[in-house]
């Protein structure tokens, strides 16, 4: 049985110049985890994209077979095409509005939900899902027997 796996490379933000301590999150792996438990973003991605996944899995393997540098005792196999329309994926926004705390299209055309017209506060402001870069460059799809 193969396993198709989703995640990103656990890498510390103080590798990408980032300071510590602005946040309770001090690597991708944690922000992946979250994002994941309370957006479900790599799972949206999956039902975004089903219909191209078993040929992005099929060019997987091709490309395995084809690199001459590839290791057959290690076992895994990336898809680039994957990670590739993963990070197009968030670049095009399709988790807009998807997602829990993403930005509908109100908020992204600057209108608060968070304020009515007096001013008061409708409901707690949530932490939206805004990627900056890091969480898309460090997401790896791959396979596994």
């Amino acid at each position: 049985m193969i396993t198709f796996n989703l995640g990103v490379d656990d890498v510390s933000y103080a590798m990408f110049g980032k300071p510590s301590g602005k946040s309770s999150y001090e690597t991708t792996g944690e922000v992946a985890e979250e994002l994941e438990k309370n957006s479900g973003v790599m799972a949206y991605f999956i039902s975004a994209e089903i219909s191209k996944i078993p040929d992005m899995i099929g060019q997987a393997y091709l490309n395995y077979i084809d690199d001459e540098e590839s290791d057959p005792q290690e076992g895994v196999v990336f898809s680039k095409d994957m990670q590739d329309q993963f990070k197009a994926d968030i670049k095009n926004r399709i988790f807009d509005g998807k997602v829990k705390n993403a930005p509908n299209s109100m908020e992204a055309a600057g209108v608060s939900r968070y304020d009515d017209p007096t001013g008061e506060p409708l409901r707690r402001p949530h932490i939206p899902f805004h990627d900056t870069g890091m969480y898309q460059d460090c997401f790896r799809a791959w396979l596994q027997p």
